[in-house]
């Protein structure tokens, strides 16, 4: 177990643990605790829980990194006072896997409480990748980054699917490498 202190204060407010060769657990100390109490058996386990034993169905648990969260159920249960923005949000779940080899592939599928609010992120996502896309004359790597994102519909689904070429990766690792003013 790591614990890291909060910058603003003395105090350690999260931490990571390492559970076993292929599981880590990372978080605030409320969540830690969870995740170490529901390893030791001392609560249910995670698939007890209807929301995310669904959405772990929906990603491939074999990619390198995967995620599932239940964001209205995480505000709604959080100890935590929780904002009220994120309250009224319109994302009620999130989950997606990512694996990184030759390329770097991926999915993040975002369910939306209606077919209006997903169509509303969908446009929120596509602008930001045409706002990037209009810098492509100043940065191209930036445009051809954006060139790999798709974002599609469907019914309260959004989903963004990136797949990086590794030659785009080489050169972008190599582009920041290099001192400002020499690319």
């Amino acid at each position: 177990v790591i614990m890291m202190p909060d910058k603003g204060d003395s105090g350690v407010k999260s931490g990571m643990a390492f559970l076993d060769d292929h599981e880590i657990a990372l978080g605030n100390l409320a969540s830690l605790k969870a995740a170490l109490d529901t390893r030791a058996a001392s609560t249910k386990s995670i698939l007890s829980n209807a929301a995310i034993s669904s959405l772990l169905t929906s990603v491939n648990l074999d990619e390198m990194f995967w995620f599932a969260g239940d964001v209205a159920g995480a505000a709604k249960n959080s100890p935590l006072p929780v904002p009220p923005t994120l309250n009224a949000s319109s994302i009620q779940s999130i989950a997606g896997a990512f694996d990184i080899g030759d390329n770097f592939v991926g999915t993040i599928t975002a369910t939306a409480s209606d077919t209006t609010s997903a169509a509303k992120l969908a446009d929120v996502f596509r602008g930001l990748i045409a706002f990037g896309q209009l810098s492509g004359g100043k940065n191209p790597e930036l445009a051809q980054l954006l060139n790999t994102v798709a974002v599609t519909q469907n019914a309260a689904q959004l989903r963004l699917s990136i797949n990086i070429p590794g030659v785009l990766l080489q050169k972008l690792g190599r582009a920041k490498a290099l001192p400002l003013g020499t690319i």
